[in-house]
C-alpha cells in the first residue's frame, strides 16, 4: 500500500524517529515520508516507533488511496499534535478564539447573577433602623414599625444611587468607604404619614431592577388602602403610583408618635457600610459588573420594555427569575445545618430546579 508518514516529533525524539523512518520510506520533506509498503512492513515500522517513543514523539501514518484521498491508519506518541483526521494545525494559541463561553443559550445569566447579588447586599439595610432594633430587644410597644424594613432598604439604595447613571453608581459601589455613610443618610428620602412617593422616579434602568428586588424580596407590592386601587393601564405605574402604601399601611395607623417616625429613619449603630466584609463583597460585585457587558445590555433592554413593570407587576420571566433566586438564596442561607433543602421533601420538581438554579447562580453571594 502507498502510505504517507508525517512526523511532528521534537528534540531527541525527532532524531530517533527520523532514523527509523529513513529505513522504511523515502523522505519527502523535513517531517514527511512516502513509500509503498506491505501490511507486515507497516506493522514492523509501527512496533519500532512505539518501542522508542518518548514524550515528544508524534508520528501519524496515512493510507493514500487510488482516488487520491487519504485515510488515517494510526498515530504513535502525542495525539494532541494532530486532530482526529491526523491533520497538523497551522498555528497554536491559548486564546479563546471561538468564544464558546459567550455562546450560552441564556444571554441574561450573568445579569441575573450580578443584579441578584447586588440586591442581596442591600435587601436588609432597613433592619439597622433604631425602631427595628428596639423591636428585636422587645423594647417597642408594637411588634411592627411604621415602614417595613424592605421599604427602608429601598430608600437607602435610592440615596446611594442618587442622580447617577448605572455606570456611575456601579463604579461607586466598588469604592465605598465608611465615611460615605454620612452623605448617604443626608440624601435619604424620609416618608411620613402625609408625604410619600415612588423611590423609582430618578433611578436608572438597572438600579430600578435592583430596587424592585429589594422591595419585593418578601412579597410583591399590593395596594393595601381601603379606597379603590388605581389602574395599571399607564406605563409609568412604577414611577408615578408605587409608594409606601403598596408595601404596608402601618404608617397610617393611629398611635404613632413623632419620635417613632424619627426613630424609624435613624441608624444609631450605623449601616453595613461600616463593615469591611460588606465593602469587600461590594467591591467584588462592582468589578464583576464592570466586566459583564450583558449587564449593561440588560439595562438597555429594561429601558425599552416598560410593560415589564405593568403586566402582573413581576410576571416577566427574567424579573421573576431574579426574585426567585434572591428569595431562595435567602432561605438556603438561613436553613439550619443538616436540614433537608427545599424541594427534597416531596415538593415539585420546579421548586427543586429553581433551588439548584439559585444556589449555582449565587455561589459568590
Amino acid at each position: 500500500m502507498n502510505v504517507l508518514i508525517v512526523s511532528q516529533c521534537s528534540k531527541k525524539a525527532r532524531e530517533q524517529s527520523c532514523q527509523i523512518l529513513d529505513q522504511f520510506a523515502e523522505r519527502k520533506g523535513d517531517g514527511c515520508w512516502q513509500t509503498m509498503i506491505t501490511q507486515q512492513g507497516l506493522d514492523t515500522l509501527r512496533r519500532l516507533l512505539r518501542k522508542s517513543a518518548r514524550r515528544n514523539t508524534a508520528v501519524a501514518c496515512h493510507w493514500v488511496k487510488k482516488s487520491g484521498q487519504t485515510e488515517l491508519l494510526w498515530i504513535v506518541g502525542n495525539l494532541r499534535r494532530f486532530n482526529v483526521h491526523g491533520s497538523v494545525p497551522t498555528n497554536r494559541t491559548s486564546r479563546d478564539i471561538l468564544r464558546s463561553k459567550h455562546e450560552s443559550g441564556w444571554r441574561s445569566i450573568e445579569s441575573i447573577a450580578v443584579l441578584t447579588a447586588i440586591a442581596g447586599l442591600f435587601h436588609d439595610f432597613g433592619k439597622a433602623g433604631a425602631l427595628f432594633q428596639k423591636g428585636l430587644k422587645n423594647a417597642s410597644a408594637r411588634g411592627y414599625q411604621p415602614f417595613r424594613h424592605e421599604w427602608l432598604s429601598v430608600r437607602l439604595f435610592q440615596a446611594l444611587v442618587g442622580q447617577q447613571t448605572d455606570e456611575q453608581w456601579l463604579a461607586r459601589l466598588g469604592e465605598l468607604k465608611p465615611a460615605d455613610e454620612k452623605t448617604l443618610l443626608a440624601q435619604l428620602y424620609k416618608d411620613t404619614q402625609e408625604r410619600t412617593e415612588s423611590p423609582f422616579i430618578s433611578l436608572p434602568p438597572m438600579a430600578q431592577v435592583v430596587a424592585w428586588l429589594i422591595l419585593s424580596h418578601h412579597r410583591l407590592p399590593q395596594y393595601l388602602r381601603k379606597d379603590a386601587p388605581p389602574g395599571f393601564e399607564q406605563d409609568n405605574w412604577l414611577t408615578a403610583q408605587l409608594n409606601a402604601n403598596w408595601n404596608s399601611c402601618n404608617h397610617l395607623k393611629d398611635g404613632w408618635s413623632a419620635r417613632d417616625f424619627k426613630d424609624v429613619w435613624r441608624f444609631p449603630e450605623g449601616t453595613p457600610l461600616q463593615s469591611s466584609t460588606w465593602r469587600e463583597k461590594a467591591r467584588q460585585l462592582a468589578k464583576r459588573a464592570a466586566h459583564a457587558v450583558s449587564v449593561y445590555e440588560f439595562g438597555s433592554w429594561i429601558r425599552f420594555s416598560p410593560y415589564i413593570w405593568r403586566v402582573c407587576r413581576s410576571c416577566s420571566p427574567i424579573i421573576f427569575t431574579l426574585r426567585r433566586c434572591l428569595s431562595l438564596r435567602g432561605r438556603m442561607r438561613l436553613m439550619p445545618p443538616g436540614r433537608t433543602p427545599i424541594g427534597q421533601r416531596g415538593s415539585s420538581s420546579r421548586s427543586w430546579m429553581s433551588t439548584i438554579l439559585a444556589s449555582r447562580i449565587m455561589r459568590f453571594y
